[in-house]
């Protein structure tokens, strides 16, 4: 009886394999200063810029895409059950 709740969690697990396999590559640093913060690819400090803020955008819409997902199944759930 799980219906199109299964396509939920299958969502949610395949952003979830993939932000683990990105964080392992990128290794993300986050440095604070007094004004604000500096984020950066630690493993991707030799790779060209493009790459770097390529692979950096791709982390971060990974990482909330967790929260995004999240949020959809409370509403499913409240909805439908």
């Amino acid at each position: 009886q799980v219906g199109a709740y299964r396509w939920l969690l299958l969502s949610f697990a395949v952003v979830d394999i993939l932000i683990s396999l990105v964080h392992f590559a990128l290794m993300p640093v986050i440095h604070m200063t007094e004004y604000g913060y500096v984020f950066f690819g630690y493993r991707w400090l030799e790779a060209s810029t493009d790459e770097g803020v390529r692979a950096s955008i791709l982390w971060v819409l990974l990482f909330y895409q967790t929260f995004v997902l999240t949020a959809f199944h409370y509403v499913y759930r409240f909805v439908v059950v």
